[in-house]
Order: structure tokens, then C-alpha cells, then sequence
């Protein structure tokens, strides 16, 4: 009889003991802890099963360590993974956050570029407004693009994740509401997708100075990454994402702004000169930076407040997709 008890009670010990070290891991993982629960369950009830035939103790015993150490297998398994950390920001009060889905994709941080489908709706639960239908709607988290509840409410999500925001007034069009849609002092609401995360982009591609390719205008660049596939020639259309850097590293322009690729026809004049030539040659796949003189670039002009008079453009180019000219 002790030895039967000792095969019930083993088991018992082993998975609370472990229960504590999975917790994190359990809450991150349903689909885990379902299985796991599913055969800690057979297992007792196969101890406890053989524990009343106590009569077949031989039997018992050889099933008994069978159980157990499947136990173990499936309890060590649990905690051969690290827990993923979810972020859970301080949302302002009166801002009520639900997550409907939780993503699988990269998580939301400020400065990011959001791709996203939403609904707003009013309080009465008639729509306002939505994307649906359209072309999804992109901005940059937390640069004033958007109101106050949606820099904040947005803020952790991941992508694939689905999010609805109640907004208090204080957080949306307060007093003045909104293009006669929105009344004044409205509390409204959103359904959120998130699709994508484009990164803002920190520096210029790294690359050796032995690999810098001078060209007889003064064009520089340097290939990152080969492509593959026709080489893009002049009439060609190709979509490429880009970032553009002073030489100082101040990033004045990006793609991931808009979250999509630039679509043009290379080599008749649309982009600046150095980007007519810098193009040519490159490969579906390919990734170079481009050092473009200002007499290649902007020449004597300044370009806003971003590009200052007689200045040297680098740039990180992506070639995405081409299509032959006619």
C-alpha cells in the first residue's frame, strides 16, 4: 500500500512544484497549457485508476512510472521556452482600451509608421467613419498625426492584434468636435487592425569604403545586398522603398513615412538626377546606398527646411518590384 501511495502522491508534488515555473509561460501560451492540462489530467486519473485495482500492483507500478515521467516530459517541455514580456503601457484615464485579438507580430513602439484598418463610431453606434473599403490608413505613432486617444490607446499592440478604443472627449475632438460628423464633447469609439509596423530607420546602411563604386558624374554607391532577376533599365517602373540622409546622418525623407514603396519610371527625369542613374543596373532584391553630390541632387537649392543649399544626399534604396518600360 505505501508503494501504490508513493506512485499517486510523486506525480502530485512534481506538477505543483512545477506549476509555479509555468504560470508566465501558460498565460502567454493557451494552446500549451490546454495540451499541458489535457495530459497532467490522464495521467492522474490513470494513477488513481490503477491506485483502486491496488490488487495489480505490479501492473500498477510499471504503468505508474510511465505516467510519471510523461508528466515530466510535458512539464519540462513547458519550461524550455523563454515567456514573451507583453507591454502594458499606462493609458490615460478615461481612455478604455480592449484587446479583442492579440497579435503574433512585432510590437507597437513610439515613432513607429502604424498601416491599420479602423471603424469610429459614435455614441449612439452609428459609424463616422472607416477605412474599410479603402486603402489602409498609415501614420507615425506618437509624432501629433492623429488625436491623443489613438497615439495613446494604440501604443503595445502587435501586429495581427485587433484593439477597440473608447475615447473620452479630452482625448479626441473635445469642445469643437469634428467636421459637423462628430459633435461636440462626443466620447467615440474605434475598431483597430493592425497590419503593419514600418521602423523609422536610425543610420545609413553600414558599408566598407573599399566597395564604394565611382561613377563618372560623381555618383557613389555601394551594393548592400545583391538581387537578383533583368536589371532595371531606362523607361523601367520600379517600386522601391528608400531613406534619405544628410551627410550629418539627419534623416529628411523615408518611404516607411508612407508605408509603401515609391512607384516611378526611371531615367526621365521624375526623381533627381542622381537617382536616374543610381537605379540603373539593380536587380529585384537589390539594396545600395547611393552618395549623391548636390550637383546630382538639389544643386544650390534648398529643399524646405530639411535640405539645406549645395548639399551631399545619401540614401538606403530597396528595389521591391520592377516592370519593363515599353
Amino acid at each position: 500500500m505505501r508503494s501504490g501511495l508513493r506512485f499517486v502522491f510523486l506525480p502530485c508534488f512534481i506538477f505543483l512544484s512545477s506549476a509555479s515555473k509555468c504560470s508566465l509561460f501558460f498565460r502567454n501560451h493557451l494552446r500549451l497549457k490546454m495540451t499541458c492540462l489535457f495530459w497532467a489530467e490522464r495521467c492522474f486519473c490513470l494513477l488513481f485508476s490503477y491506485f483502486i485495482k491496488i490488487k495489480f500492483m505490479r501492473y500498477f507500478s510499471l504503468n505508474a512510472v510511465f505516467s510519471v515521467l510523461l508528466l515530466l516530459a510535458v512539464l519540462t517541455a513547458c519550461q524550455s521556452e523563454e515567456p514573451v514580456t507583453e507591454v502594458t503601457p499606462d493609458f490615460p484615464e478615461g481612455l478604455v482600451v480592449e484587446d479583442v485579438v492579440i497579435g503574433d507580430g512585432e510590437v507597437v513602439q513610439a515613432d513607429d509608421i502604424l498601416s491599420v484598418h479602423y471603424t469610429g463610431f459614435l455614441e449612439d453606434g452609428s459609424v463616422f467613419d472607416s477605412s474599410e473599403g479603402r486603402d489602409p490608413f498609415n501614420f507615425q505613432l506618437g509624432a501629433g498625426q492623429v488625436i491623443p486617444g489613438w497615439d495613446n490607446g494604440l501604443e503595445g499592440m502587435r501586429v495581427g492584434g485587433k484593439r477597440n478604443l473608447t475615447i473620452p472627449p479630452d482625448l479626441a475632438y473635445g469642445e469643437a468636435g469634428a467636421g459637423g460628423v462628430i459633435p461636440p464633447n462626443a466620447t467615440i469609439s474605434f475598431e483597430v487592425e493592425l497590419l503593419e509596423v514600418f521602423r523609422m530607420p536610425e543610420a545609413v546602411w553600414e558599408y566598407d569604403e573599399a566597395d564604394v563604386v565611382t561613377t563618372e558624374s560623381g555618383l557613389q554607391y555601394v551594393i548592400i545586398e545583391e538581387g537578383s532577376g533583368s536589371q532595371v533599365e531606362t523607361n523601367d517602373r520600379v517600386f522601391v522603398h528608400y531613406d534619405g540622409f544628410l551627410t550629418d546622418g539627419t534623416l529628411f525623407d523615408s518611404s516607411a513615412m508612407r508605408g509603401q514603396p515609391l512607384s516611378i519610371v526611371v531615367g526621365v527625369g521624375m526623381v533627381i538626377r542622381g537617382w536616374d542613374e543610381g537605379l540603373q543596373g539593380m536587380q529585384v532584391g537589390e539594396k545600395r546606398v547611393l552618395i549623391i553630390p548636390a550637383e546630382l541632387g538639389y544643386g544650390d537649392q534648398a529643399r524646405g527646411d530639411l535640405i539645406p543649399a549645395n548639399s551631399t544626399l545619401v540614401f538606403n534604396v530597396n528595389l521591391v518590384d520592377k516592370q519593363p518600360g515599353s
